[in-house]
């Protein structure tokens, strides 16, 4: 367990029931997740956290550490499994046939079915490969997720987005990322194309039907070793509707506070200006699908 974890989320976690496998049926296919239950209350949120290309939802998991914060806070974390370890995201070069559209869409349902979960409050994180799926949701389930917050991802380029309702957005994204490019173009070279960060987020801060962003603003730098500096930059929206772009100036493809899990030659260094999981719950918990 991580070091940052407080003695206030050990005492929650020891009390809470561990993450247990579960598999839905959807499409003939038998799909998996995994499920944290801080316990049987009716009436808690859900946050769906999807892994990268090549990992699992164990991976993402063990990286966001969202179990401990969920322990606290009382909300319910799913990490569902991609097949053969890739998200169907959008990009048509990567088209596998997978509708993982529905696949998420079918967790929820039973998820809620089984825990009687708020189904206003249920909200979507994810990372590099996982982090464009979750653009892919925000698209395509408004009518199933208040709010999403990709990291490391952007929108895929040749997607049509076309939101049915209004969607809160917090994009997190590092400016010296080698594999998802923070300017947009091409994701590792040769699989598909995204729009820059800047764009993903304008496309739904004008499907919300937000003004312009408003001044950027340099948070805090309260690790000074790290290499980088977090920008925020908000789109002028009718509350409750919040879109914001967190620019992690001088990270890489990387999890804000988790582990720099490849070197920094490979894949850029980590922020440890905040904590990713805590800051991704602060930004869902003020947002409630109507």
């Amino acid at each position: 367990m991580s070091a940052r974890v407080s003695l206030v989320a050990v005492a929650a976690l020891a009390a809470c029931r561990a993450p247990g496998s579960s598999t839905i049926q959807v499409a003939g296919a038998i799909r998996h997740y995994e499920l944290f239950v801080p316990n049987d209350t009716p009436g808690l949120p859900l946050v769906i956290a999807l892994h990268g290309n090549g990992g699992t939802g164990r991976q993402i998991e063990r990286m966001t550490s969202f179990d401990s914060v969920a322990a606290r806070e009382q909300f319910l974390v799913a990490y569902p499994d991609a097949v053969d370890h890739h998200w169907n995201d959008g990009r048509p070069e990567l088209d596998t046939g997978v509708d993982d559209v529905a696949f998420i869409a079918s967790l929820i349902d039973e998820v809620a079915r089984d825990h009687a979960i708020d189904r206003t409050r249920v909200y979507v994180t994810g990372a590099s490969n996982g982090g464009i799926m979750t653009y892919r949701l925000g698209c395509d389930l408004t009518d199933r997720i208040a709010a999403i917050a990709p990291v490391i991802g952007n929108l895929p380029a040749t997607i049509t987005c076309a939101p049915h309702a209004p969607l809160s957005v917090l994009a997190i994204n590092g400016t010296r990322d080698p594999l998802v490019p923070y300017n947009g173009g091409s994701v590792a070279r040769d699989r598909g194309s995204v729009l820059s960060a800047t764009l993903s987020t304008e496309a739904f801060a004008r499907a919300d039907g937000c003004g312009p962003a408003s001044a950027t603003i340099e948070e805090p730098d309260v690790d000074r070793a790290d290499g980088s500096r977090t920008r925020r930059t908000s789109y002028t929206c009718t509350a409750p509707i919040a879109v914001e772009l967190l620019t992690l100036a001088g990270a890489g493809h990387t999890w804000p506070g988790g582990p720099q899990y490849l070197p920094r030659v490979l894949i850029g260094g980590t922020s440890r200006d905040f904590d990713g999981a805590e800051r991704i719950w602060e930004f869902f918990a003020a947002h409630t699908r109507s």
